[in-house]
């Protein structure tokens, strides 16, 4: 793992579609909207809108002080600390109420995130200017199959507006099989009787995704000329949340995907994948441990990283550090034979990708 050599991401392409496997598979993360636009994407600009709205005075007032304390927007670092909380505090006696209303904050902040994401989230695909589209269609059009980790519209938008010159298929469905009932509902659905092949997924969730117990539905503009964010807005007023995995600690968010079958369907396809991977924005968090374990438990044996600004900002050092655990770990599946190729981690500079930028 060379950190002294930061990438250009031509040389990043000139690599990896030389190679067998041909175009490599992209994962996003928050940097991907926080390229669009900063002042919305941003936990900080999230945090704000929550207060604008009076959402964060639906939660006790210990909330607010705890943000402040800790010195972070980050909401689901205050969701691990109010989970950790619960746990130390029961071994400690602390007074169950305390704890009892530490736990329902959690809750509640979680959907204060989803709420904050659709009240600051673009109106509609006109937000995204034409230069902007060409832009990300040139840098999606590199990569064989997509994971996002984000829940915004954004790489949904430009993936239907190009879905011919993309082919990027997210596997759902009319849940109707006659044809004279295509159409009948207002969403398409996630087949669980059959298998699904998909070039896009989701894997934390998204805004236009929502789990109805007995089916994951995905809205659609198309099926009732609404606006998705409408859309969105509506289902929130009704107390219908958008399928999310915004849970503060790694074991949370795989237990929520253990037991969700387009999830889980997501997690087994990375895990699955070999070659190349094209990281972009993704910061490899431990609270993203299962996106971690599936790239060590999978043959993808080069995986070129973003990184934004400096190498020695505290961010980007524990990025490095959390790869370079990684490659240790790949190591000693080979070392037990479970595994036979390494896995070479690359930066490139996440500026020079230019998203959205390019043609503008």
């Amino acid at each position: 793992m060379n950190i002294t050599h930061i990438m250009d991401f031509s040389e990043v392409l000139n690599e990896t579609q030389r190679s067998p496997q041909k175009k490599p598979a992209l994962l996003l993360g928050n940097g991907f909207s926080m390229a669009f636009n900063k002042s919305i994407f941003s936990y900080k600009s999230l945090y704000e809108q929550a207060l604008e709205k009076g959402l964060v005075q639906k939660l006790s007032s210990s909330i607010p002080e705890l943000f402040e304390s800790v010195n972070t927007f980050d909401f689901e670092y205050i969701m691990q600390v109010l989970k950790y909380f619960g746990i130390a505090g029961a071994a400690y006696s602390v007074d169950e109420n305390v704890l009892m209303q530490a736990k329902q904050d959690e809750a509640l902040l979680k959907n204060m995130l989803v709420e904050a994401i659709t009240n600051n989230h673009p109106d509609n695909p006109n937000s995204i200017t034409l230069p902007q589209y060409k832009s990300c269609l040139e840098f999606l059009s590199n990569f064989k199959s997509i994971y996002s980790l984000n829940y915004d519209l954004l790489l949904y938008w430009v993936v239907m507006k190009y879905l011919e010159e993309l082919g990027f298929r997210d596997g759902f469905c009319d849940g109707n099989a006659d044809e004279e009932d295509y159409y009948q509902d207002e969403y398409v659905v996630w087949p669980t009787t059959q298998s699904s092949s998909a070039e896009i997924y989701f894997l934390h969730g998204a805004l236009h995704l929502f789990d109805a117990g007995h089916e994951i539905r995905k809205f659609c503009w198309s099926r009732t000329g609404i606006a998705l964010k409408e859309q969105i807005l509506q289902a929130l007023g009704q107390g219908m949340f958008p399928l999310f995995v915004s849970e503060g600690d790694a074991g949370a968010k795989l237990k929520k995907i253990l037991h969700n079958g387009y999830l889980l369907k997501g997690l087994r396809s990375l895990t699955q994948l070999n070659g190349s991977v094209v990281a972009y924005g993704v910061s490899f968090k431990k609270n993203d441990q299962h996106i971690i374990d599936a790239i060590i438990d999978s043959t993808i044996s080069h995986l070129y990283v973003s990184i934004f600004g400096d190498p020695t900002l505290e961010p980007n050092k524990d990025m490095i550090n959390m790869l370079s655990t990684m490659v240790e770990h790949r190591n000693h599946l080979i070392d037990t034979k479970k595994r036979k190729n390494n896995l070479e981690v690359h930066f490139y500079n996440a500026t020079s990708a230019k998203i959205w930028d390019k043609h503008s």
